[in-house]
């Protein structure tokens, strides 16, 4: 009878732990978590590699992509800055295959707000944002990117 009640205060001490571990988690998608775990979630710093190749590098809470990551897209693209509830959220830097880079603000995934697109060719656009579309024409030294 102590032994039973050994392994539930085990699995109640594992369940409801503070302690971080490391170890690994599988998402409902497949994807697949190396990190930093706590109470059987990714918490703190990890790793995931989704099935389409895609890979972030960054900090969890609770399992969602939370504070400063990494997420490489096997073509090249990658974004690097902050995150909240598992979306480009915050400050960031987003560097496109075509060697394009937008350096500003996210909103829920969407480039939103003061930002800065440098382009391959030496043209900059330095303004607003709004759900990926610039907002209005600003002029930059050199030279002028008209708005979309």
């Amino acid at each position: 009878m102590k032994e039973r009640k050994a392994d539930f205060s085990e699995k109640l001490k594992d369940t409801f732990s503070t302690e971080i571990k490391i170890g690994n988690y599988t998402f409902k998608d497949g994807s697949v978590y190396t990190g930093e775990m706590k109470g059987r979630k990714p918490n703190g710093k990890g790793k995931t590699v989704f099935k389409n190749g895609d890979v972030f590098e960054g900090e969890y809470v609770k399992g969602k992509r939370e504070g400063y990551g990494i997420y490489m897209f096997p073509d090249g693209e990658k974004y690097e800055g902050q995150w909240f509830q598992d979306q480009q959220h915050g400050k960031g830097i987003y560097y496109f295959m075509n060697n394009n880079r937008y350096d500003g603000m996210w909103f829920q995934d969407y480039q939103h707000g003061k930002g800065t697109m440098y382009y391959y060719n030496g043209d900059i656009y330095e303004g607003d944002w709004v759900n990926d579309k610039r907002e209005a024409k600003e002029r930059i030294p050199g030279r002028t990117v008209p708005s979309m």
